[in-house]
């Protein structure tokens, strides 16, 4: 009976590290995917700004505007396609939860801070993406964890 009773929790605790484990998994895979979307949405967004080279070109979320913003978009999101790359293959991956602390950082600033919303619609799509820039940072910070074999370090 004793037995009985030991296994059984052992079972369940197997059962709850694996909801656990594929949970966390869950939550890495957004954030590479919703890291690597965004840096090359904005990195497309500035290499378009640079082939059009308007003095007029601003996206009310991020403060920087014309040539400044194109050069921030260019160069942040290439920098943020390396670490998002480099985590993903186990080098520097402290770097990524840096990453993932600016982008939450800007998209947090954009919404709450410089952002002027028409109705409350839109305003609750931003918070939306307020709240995937949140768990794609908690899965940058998550992947810290994780162990790797030895070679790979």
């Amino acid at each position: 009976m004793i037995q009985w009773r030991v296994r059984r929790t052992a079972t369940e605790t197997d059962k709850g590290n694996q909801l656990t484990r594929i949970l966390r998994i869950l939550i890495e895979a957004f954030g590479y995917l919703f890291h690597l979307i965004l840096a090359f949405s904005l990195l497309g967004l500035g290499l378009m700004g640079m082939l059009v080279q308007s003095s007029t070109f601003r996206i009310d979320m991020l403060p920087w505007e014309s040539t400044r913003l194109v050069s921030v978009l260019v160069w942040a999101n290439l920098i943020g396609i390396c670490c998002v790359l480099l985590a993903m293959l186990g080098k520097f991956r402290w770097l990524y939860p840096f990453w993932g602390a600016v982008v939450l950082y800007y998209l947090a600033n954009g919404v709450f801070v410089l952002e002027h919303y028409r109705d409350p619609d839109e305003f609750k799509t931003a918070l939306w993406f307020v709240a995937g820039g949140a768990a794609a940072f908690l899965g940058s910070v998550l992947q810290l964890r994780r162990s790797f074999p030895r070679g790979r370090r």
